[in-house]
């Protein structure tokens, strides 16, 4: 299959439309790409955008995507018996408690539990006849995390 582009590693993008009062073009085509010409940037009729190039580190990714058949993937791999699973609901929560997971596919997005975490990062208790299990997840790599929760909610 031909590639899209000639040589993919050496890709430049540039935003067209220039209106009267939008730097745009100048800022976000220097950000996407990661570098700029420092001369031709000179000329620029917006000053605050070299200043803030100059002052930036080059380049930046923005990623979007759906998530919810990964956090779903996690809930629905844990590693629980055929009876186990049938009585225990496994959740994603947010730092507030907001659901956004669960192994029973209620309440996502509407529903908020409140953990009795009592400042800890895992632990458990019990909740009527339920046992609740909760730890703090830990982010990424060198990305801290949100404060988010994984629970599971089991009755007997």
């Amino acid at each position: 299959m031909a590639a899209l582009v000639r040589d993919p590693d050496n890709i430049r993008i540039a935003m067209l439309g220039m209106i009267e009062g939008n730097g745009h073009p100048y800022s976000w085509s220097a950000i996407i790409n990661g570098r700029y010409d420092t001369r031709a940037m000179a000329r620029c009729p917006y000053p605050v955008i070299p200043q803030y190039l100059s002052a930036q580190p080059l380049g930046a990714l923005g990623i979007f995507f759906d998530w919810g058949p990964q956090a779903l993937g996690i809930l629905d791999g844990l590693r629980l018996s055929d009876a186990e699973r049938a009585r225990t609901r496994a959740l994603l929560l947010d730092a507030e408690g907001l659901v956004l997971a669960a192994s029973d596919r209620t309440g996502v997005l509407t529903e908020r539990v409140r953990l009795r975490t009592d400042g800890r990062d895992s632990g458990f208790y019990r909740d009527g006849d339920a046992l609740v299990g909760f730890a703090q997840t830990p982010g990424y790599e060198t990305y801290a995390g949100l404060g988010w929760y994984g629970a599971l909610v089991q009755h007997p």
